[in-house]
């Protein structure tokens, strides 16, 4: 118990040493700017959690007033450059549901994790929605900008997880996992280390369980050199934790599969640039519009689902899926962990790809876009 204990006071004190390295900007427009007491509170506790939830640090959050007669509602920025914005009033409401299963008029707009939120003008009243946005998540204004910053740190892990705070990291937990720690880079040294920690942060993975982090860095590092691909056997190593948190409370995962057939031709197209293969699929706007679909109708249903397939292919779609607006968890079949369930609610192959390109393409929607 006491070395647990050391071991946690060990990996609080690396994060803590970790603070204050970076800065993050929220810019609010005059009408936000009203609320900024309530608004820097709800920063501050959301940081709390997301240090104690990934272990890494997370920058400093400074509230300012936005520039500009046009500037959106809100806005982050690092380093002068500007992540996200977003068209946000005071006085709306919004559901985490779409917009069809809404009873009140609104207008359905990409939302944190990706998904199609309603924003609803004025405050929504209780038992005002239909059957199947009754239990939507609700919030005000306030409660949206923790969210979004949520989701811009993590979007941004390449300014946040680097060769110093990954350093900083590993001088502090190698007095609890000393040999751990130099097995690990003996195969991965410091550069490829802090490229796995990024990779697995931008994603919303936690790094509070360094030691089994650790152990798979050391288990494959000698046997792949691709920092991407360590990465994926880190994931998987780390399979009961990404479950744990796309998974609902009765441990079931609702899953679109991405078939053999169609897998193997997405990994035939994949291209080479000087910042590593992206995936440039023939029949891309198909692909997307299938997925689109099948996700939209899980959200309808109340699903949070995640697209599964290939370890060699899992992080090539997801950045494909991400470059249209369109952000599930995808997971490999490899990361699918002993005690959940799997529903599949979905599948898409080569068939139901050329199917829909098939179809005409009038009424379908957009991909959800960031603001």
């Amino acid at each position: 118990r006491r070395k647990a204990a050391s071991d946690e006071a060990a990996m609080r004190d690396a994060i803590e040493d970790m603070r204050g390295l970076s800065v993050m900007l929220v810019r609010l427009n005059p009408a936000l700017m009203a609320r900024r007491g309530e608004i820097e509170a709800e920063l501050a506790r959301m940081n709390r959690e997301m240090l104690d939830e990934f272990g890494v640090s997370m920058p400093k959050l400074q509230v300012c007033e936005a520039l500009g007669p046009d500037a959106p509602g809100l806005r982050f920025e690092m380093n002068q450059v500007p992540l996200l914005s977003v068209d946000l009033a005071p006085d709306e409401t919004w559901l985490d549901a779409p917009a069809s299963a809404i009873a009140l008029p609104g207008r359905e707009h990409r939302g944190p994790g990706g998904r199609p939120w309603t924003v609803i003008e004025g405050r929504a009243i209780e038992g005002e929605a239909s059957e199947g946005g009754a239990d939507a998540d609700r919030r005000d204004a306030v409660a949206m900008v923790p969210l979004f910053a949520r989701e811009t740190m993590l979007r941004s892990a390449g300014q946040l997880v680097g060769i110093q705070e990954t350093q900083i990291l590993l001088n502090r937990i190698e007095g609890a996992y000393g040999d751990l720690v130099r097995e690990a880079m003996r195969s991965a040294p410091l550069p490829r280390l802090a490229d796995v920690f990024r990779r697995l942060v931008s994603e919303g993975v936690a790094l509070r369980n360094m030691r089994q982090v650790l152990e798979s860095v050391a288990e494959w590092a000698p046997r792949e050199q691709s920092p991407a691909m360590l990465a994926e056997y880190v994931r998987c190593g780390l399979r009961q934790q990404i479950c744990h948190t796309l998974a609902g409370p009765d441990m079931t995962l609702h899953g679109v599969v991405v078939e053999d057939d169609l897998a193997a031709e997405l990994l035939g197209s994949l291209r080479s640039t000087v910042n590593g293969e992206i995936l440039v699929p023939e029949q891309g706007d198909q692909i997307v519009g299938q997925v689109q679909r099948q996700l939209r109708e899980a959200f309808a249903r109340g699903l949070r689902p995640v697209v599964v397939t290939t370890i060699e292919l899992r992080r090539h779609l997801r950045e494909f899926l991400h470059r249209h607006g369109i952000e599930p968890g995808v997971l490999s079949h490899a990361e699918i962990a002993p005690g959940f369930q799997f529903n599949v609610i979905g599948t898409l192959g080569r068939q139901e790809a050329a199917v829909h390109a098939s179809r005409p393409t009038l009424g379908v929607q957009p991909a959800l876009q960031p603001a």
